[in-house]
This record gives C-alpha cells, structure tokens and sequence, in this order.
C-alpha cells in the first residue's frame, strides 16, 4: 500500500518513536532519533511543503512534497509527539550526574523542539492539535 507523503512522515515518526522505546539510557537510540527528528524537522521548514524522502534520505531522487497541514491531518502524530515530550521532560529530570546521557538529551530536546515547531509553524489547525 502507498502512503501519501504526509502518512509516510507520520509513519517514519512513530516508527523511530517505537524503535527508540523511550529508552533514554541509551546514548545510540537517542542520537538516532534526534537524527531522524532533525531530517524531519529540516524538511518541514522548506517553505510550505515538507519532503518525505521514503526512509532514505541520501536518495534525493525520490522525494515527495506534502503540505505541513496534510502531516497535521494525521492524528496518530500527535500522542505520539505528547508522549515523547512528556517522557523526555521525566527523563531529563531523572538524569543522573551522567554528562554522555544529558548531552545527549538536550540534543534530543533541541531536535523535538525543532520538529514541533515546523509541524505547527504556519498552520493554525496544527498548532490548535499541539496543544
């Protein structure tokens, strides 16, 4: 089944959300979220249209353009994008005099930033949904 660009970046979300598992002890799943969430957000700040690159963002040739509000649409994104603001905000208040693991979270903490900001950035509807 093809997925129209807007799904197909709300399914690479959710499935580096799900690969992550919210494992904040692990310097590797958080760097490659923080990867994943900062290609996104990149993506979602060119103009109005983002470019879902299908899981291979070397690959320039197979980009798609979506509308930030047809992402939006998508209402699986936005538990997803709560829950993680919520585990991260845990995680960073547990952090334990470990200066690899609160690097690496404030990295992530800028990369979720950067994702939800250029998921709303524009759109009423999606910043209405954010909340």
């Amino acid at each position: 089944m093809d997925l129209t660009p807007g799904a197909a970046l709300v399914t690479d979300f959710a499935h580096a959300c799900d690969k992550f598992a919210y494992d904040f002890q692990n310097i590797a799943k958080i760097t490659t979220l923080a990867d994943t969430l900062n290609f996104a957000a990149q993506a979602l700040a060119q103009s109005q249209v983002i470019r879902s690159v299908n899981h291979r963002p070397c690959l320039p040739t197979s980009v798609q353009i979506v509308c930030r509000e047809q992402a939006g649409q998508i209402n699986d994104i936005w538990p997803a994008l709560q829950r993680l603001w919520r585990e991260l905000a845990r995680a960073l208040l547990s952090v334990s005099n470990d200066d690899d693991t609160e690097s690496a979270l404030s990295i992530l903490t800028g990369s979720v930033a950067k994702f939800s900001r250029n998921l709303v950035a524009g759109v009423p509807s999606n910043q209405v949904k954010a909340l």
